[in-house]
């Protein structure tokens, strides 16, 4: 299998589809990149006293080639659906994106994306293919099952029904915490040395 970009490169293509829809259905969201020193230091805090939040986490995955003309191949690591549980113990539901494409420009031409609820799969790595070359090109896995995805209505659905109301000096707690236990996971890891997954975290801000 060969990758031709990366996880962030996925992430601008992402993270604007979704901010987008949910900030049709919630009047404040912020998507955020999590630094502890940043968004959980003193001036952060005092800025942001006054804010409950519920918190929805987004990794972004990179499809893969593999000699199959028309069909790119995603992996959800072990390690992401072990931080979705965790994470759904402090009322933080976890997703994952990912971009159907063949060309890092076929990111803006209304590419097919596929949104995984990661609190649904099993634990292990787990594979799944989606033949563009189809009418309605469908995730499978590698028993040629189709694989469960979620709509951002439901996404949005799911930040309703699971994910907490915090004060954003207990919100940034939890994300400290959850990035430490990543963390001490992506220590055995061959793929450390990469720096390991971090998740694009939307804030939704409420009255409360």
């Amino acid at each position: 299998m060969t990758s031709f970009f990366s996880e962030r490169t996925a992430e601008y293509a992402l993270v604007p589809m979704l901010h987008e829809y949910l900030r049709s259905r919630y009047s404040n969201v912020s998507p955020i990149f999590f630094w502890k020193t940043r968004e959980e230091n003193s001036s952060a805090e005092k800025l942001h006293d006054s804010y409950w939040v519920k918190i929805l986490a987004m990794f972004a995955k990179r499809p893969k080639v593999f000699g199959l003309q028309n069909v790119v191949r995603g992996k959800v690591n072990a390690e992401l659906i072990t931080y979705a549980k965790t994470a759904m113990r402090v009322g933080i539901p976890t997703i994952l994106g990912f971009p159907a494409v063949q060309s890092v420009f076929d990111l803006y031409k209304k590419p097919h994306m596929y949104w995984l609820n990661l609190n649904s799969l099993m634990d292990g790595d787990f594979y799944f293919t989606v033949n563009l070359a189809k009418d309605i090109p469908i995730p499978v896995d590698e028993n040629n099952k189709v694989v469960p995805t979620v709509t951002l209505t439901e996404i949005a659905d799911l930040i309703d029904v699971n994910s907490d109301t915090l004060r954003w000096s207990d919100a940034m707690v939890h994300l400290s915490e959850l990035r430490a236990i990543q963390h001490k996971t992506e220590i055995s890891s061959p793929f450390a040395w990469f720096g390991g997954y971090k998740p694009v975290y939307f804030l939704i801000s409420q009255d409360v």
